[in-house]
Formats: structure tokens, sequence, C-alpha cells
């Protein structure tokens, strides 16, 4: 029998709130997703919280430091969301490719991308935020010069709510994208978390990030399908018993195996 595949995995987040929530949860689904479509088993996936701008090393990174020495030690390649999150400056990322003796792998892009190419959307990028960072330093100059004060406490308030109420709508057409199409699988005999993701997938649907659904990540949408049509006028007994997603008991329990099968590839799952 083949031996299973390794890989590392590296995850780069700017602030302390993406190190806690999505912006790197996010990320390790990537990894994840990637490193299952290819047969790869995570042996440890390793993270920073470190902002993109400004002077950019690796040595001041100790999850990268950490993953590196693994990835050399095991001799397997590092996975990445996208090589911006590794690093977004092009001479860092240039350095690592030619002299780390390390393969650098991004789940966005996969394994048979040029690495000319690779380098060639990395100056891009890099060029297009030096573009939007000169332009931004000389608005805030003009403005304060103009007296304007800024960093209104109010204008940040409400641009969170506005960011909070588009991240709902957005939720809400994923589920109702959904829904239809989980109504018939449940018609059909499959009930649980993973058989709705694993249905899901071999027609052919993909997360809001365009990876494989998993038992973990199909539950807020299922979550949310509930919560829409419970804003529906009721129904009779008989038809809210068919719409129901799928059983409480039985998600929770899919949604444990899910976690121990993670666990099981890589023991350090779930540490952070």
């Amino acid at each position: 029998m083949r031996a299973t595949r390794q890989a590392i995995g590296y995850t780069r987040v700017s602030t302390i709130g993406q190190d806690d929530g999505a912006g790197r949860l996010l990320q390790e689904e990537s990894i994840r997703a990637y490193a299952s479509a290819t047969k790869r088993t995570i042996v440890e996936i390793f993270t920073d919280t470190h902002t993109g701008a400004g002077k950019d090393s690796l040595s001041s990174r100790p999850g990268a430091q950490a993953a590196i020495e693994m990835a050399k030690e095991l001799g397997v390649p590092i996975i990445v969301d996208g090589l911006d999150r590794f690093s977004r400056h092009t001479s860092t990322l240039e350095e690592f490719i030619r002299n780390s003796g390390v393969e650098l792998i991004s789940a966005r892009d996969g394994e048979r991308v040029d690495k000319a190419v690779i380098m060639a959307r990395s100056r891009r990028a890099q060029q297009e935020r030096d573009n939007i960072s000169s332009k931004t330093k000389s608005a805030l100059a003009d403005i304060k010069k103009r007296g304007v004060r800024l960093g209104n406490p109010t204008n940040l308030d409400e641009a969170q709510r506005l960011g909070a109420a588009r991240n709902s709508e957005k939720a809400d057409e994923v589920a109702r994208n959904l829904l239809p199409v989980v109504r018939d699988l449940k018609e059909k005999g499959f009930r649980t978390m993973r058989q709705i993701a694993d249905q899901l997938n071999r027609m052919g649907y993909r997360s809001p990030r365009g990876m494989p659904w998993t038992a973990a990540t199909i539950r807020r949408p299922l979550d949310r399908i509930v919560i829409l049509e419970a804003k529906r006028p009721s129904p009779a007994p008989s038809e809210a018993s068919d719409v129901r997603l799928a059983d409480d008991k039985s998600n929770e329990a899919d949604l444990q195996d899910e976690i121990a099968r993670q666990i099981a590839l890589n023991p350090n799952w779930g540490r952070f």
C-alpha cells in the first residue's frame, strides 16, 4: 500500500482578532481541503500574527520558522492558503523559493503553476499594494492639512454594523441557494451533516470560498436555513417536520465524528 504523503500547513493573520476568528480558520479550511484532495496528511499547522505591511522577515515570525524547520526535517512541502499568506513581499518570497530547499504550495494555485508565473503575480500584487499605500498616505496628509479630524468612533461603529449586515446577507444568500438542494437530499434519506456535505460535493457544489464542503463547514449554512425557515409563516405540523434539515443528535454526532477524524490525522489539530 502506498504511504500517505505528508505536508506542513502555515497560516498568517494581521491582527489578534483574526487570529481568534475566521481569518485563521478559513485559511486552515483551505489548507486541509487541498491536502485531502491531493491525498496528503497535514502533520501540523503553524501560525503567526504579523502584519503584511512594512518590513517583512521570516526570521521575525516564530511560526514560519517552526514550519520551515519541520518541513526540512521531514522532507515535506509547506501548504498555504495563498502565497500572500506566506509573504506579501516579492523579495522575501523569491529568496525563500530560491534558497530554502522547501517546496511551497498555494492551495489556491496548486502545484503545477510555473514559478515564473507565481513571482510575476507576487510582483504585480506588491506594486498594487505600494500604489494604494502611497495614495492613502497622500490623501490622509491632505485631509489633515484641511483640519479634518480622523478616527471618528461613531463612523467606526457604523462601519462595523454595516459590515456585519453585509456578512449576514451573504450567509442568507448561501442558505437560500442551498435550501432546495438540501431539502431534496433530505427527501432522499441524506440527513446528517456529513452525508449532506458529501452529496453536495458529488453534485459539484462548493463552499463560498470554493472549497469542498465538510461536516464542519456545512453546519452553519444548515443552521442558517433553519433560521430562514423559522422566519416564514408557521407551516402545518407535518410540513414543519419535512423542512427540518437534520436530527440534532445526528448532526452533533456527525460533527464529533468529523473532529475525531481530524484529530486522528493530526493529534495537534485544534490546539492553537
